[in-house]
């Protein structure tokens, strides 16, 4: 990636104070937010439309399991690697296999996230600064 291009991430959260805390956090480090979605099934039709390199997902959403859908998202070949928040810390930094996705625990302040979401976008293939697709947020 390019100095010249920022991180873009997609935000999954049911909880909507979340997805504003979350978004403000990475837009102060400089990361470009280009969607949110509520559900696993919006945020898996949103990671394919917005191809961000990076989904930060909340472990509890309402019609699925996140990491069940990262999985599904790495097989199907979407390059879009998945950070998930979870409250358990004894899942954060445990050995996963590549593409697996990386977990950090729930919480906003000083919660490694915007290390994180760096970790996993190096990951991803070369990205190329297209035009967003509509419904996404243009950086």
């Amino acid at each position: 990636m390019g100095a010249d291009q920022r991180t873009r991430v997609l935000l999954v959260s049911a909880y909507r104070p979340l997805l504003s805390a979350l978004r403000e956090l990475l837009e102060d480090e400089g990361v470009d937010v280009v969607g949110e979605s509520g559900t696993v099934t919006e945020g898996a039709r949103l990671a394919r439309r917005c191809a961000p390199q990076v989904m930060v997902l909340d472990e509890h959403l309402p019609d699925g399991d996140a990491e069940a859908m990262c999985r599904q998202l790495s097989e199907s070949g979407t390059p879009t690697r998945c950070v998930i928040l979870t409250s358990l810390a004894a899942r954060r930094g445990r050995r996963r296999p590549p593409g697996d996705p990386i977990f950090v625990v729930r919480k906003i302040a000083n919660s490694g996230l915007p290390q994180a979401v760096r970790a996993a976008a190096s990951l991803t293939p070369a990205w190329s600064a297209a035009a967003s697709p509509r419904g996404c947020r243009r950086p």
